[in-house]
């Protein structure tokens, strides 16, 4: 970030804050590919086939909940013609 007193005449950063922001975007590259890599590798090796999912989870798709009718509670509009 920018010390006391720094000027704010221009919107370049400092090596610091360039480097805190190429680290913040490796990290969150880092983490995305991990996250991509493994959901991949689970799909490949048949990981999520032989998952046991807890009993609860079925059941619990298989719920079909109903959606409430559309309430309708706006106050009636009048148009007054003003002169």
């Amino acid at each position: 970030m920018t010390g006391v007193g720094a000027r704010f005449d221009s919107l370049r950063l400092s090596s610091p804050e360039m480097r805190r922001l190429g680290l913040a975007l490796a990290l969150s590259l880092a983490v995305h590919l991990l996250g991509w890599g493994g959901y991949a590798a689970g799909r490949e090796f048949g990981w999520w086939q032989q998952w046991h999912w807890p009993v609860w989870l079925p059941r619990l798709v298989a719920v079909k909940i109903k959606p409430l009718p559309p309430q309708y509670n706006e106050q009636q509009l009048t148009f007054v013609e003003v002169a």
